[in-house]
């Protein structure tokens, strides 16, 4: 290297050097905010994720206590015929547009009343309660309204032993 060119390196402008390096610096320490930011955002969501995930499990936990007591209720009031009606259960989404659970529970509360019109005949009970069950989203489908209303209407033919439900499904 010769003279020139080493006092050419010695007195280099370093302006430009120092500006770049603050630039540098300033573009990493936003970089580091925004990093930041986005650790704290993962963090909420992680967060808000893990709640949902609870609340989904304990949902579903409660949702299959409730099957399980309810499976336990129609074992109970339909006997020999419990299989089928749990068969009916197990398709009501398909054929009643209801859940196995609301299925199981609307059956169980008039099934009483329905076995005890049918002087004990379990197996017919199964079939009318299927059939019921099937009126019963029939015409909630037709008509719309309250299903609480359309099932109290079918509780109310429990009372009368079902002779109605019984021409319907004739």
């Amino acid at each position: 290297m010769n003279v020139f060119d080493l006092a050419a390196v010695l007195t280099l402008d370093s302006s430009q050097y120092d500006k770049g390096l603050a630039e540098a610096k300033g573009e990493a320490t936003s970089l580091g905010t925004n990093f930041g930011k986005v650790g704290k955002m993962v963090a909420a969501g992680a967060a808000a994720g893990g709640a949902a995930i609870t609340a989904l499990a304990g949902m579903a936990v409660s949702s299959y206590a409730n099957y399980e007591q309810l499976a336990g209720g129609v074992k109970k009031l339909y006997q020999t015929a419990s299989d089928e009606v749990m068969k009916y259960a197990q398709n009501a989404y398909q054929t009643a547009g209801m859940s196995a659970n609301d299925y199981m529970e609307q059956a169980t509360s008039f099934s009483a009343a329905l076995v005890n019109s049918l002087n004990g005949d379990y197996a017919a009970a199964a079939k009318q309660t299927d059939v019921a069950m099937r009126a019963i989203s029939d015409n909630f489908n037709t008509f719309g309204g309250d299903i609480s209303m359309i099932q109290g209407a079918f509780q109310g033919f429990a009372k009368q032993n079902y002779t109605m439900l019984r021409c319907l499904a004739a």
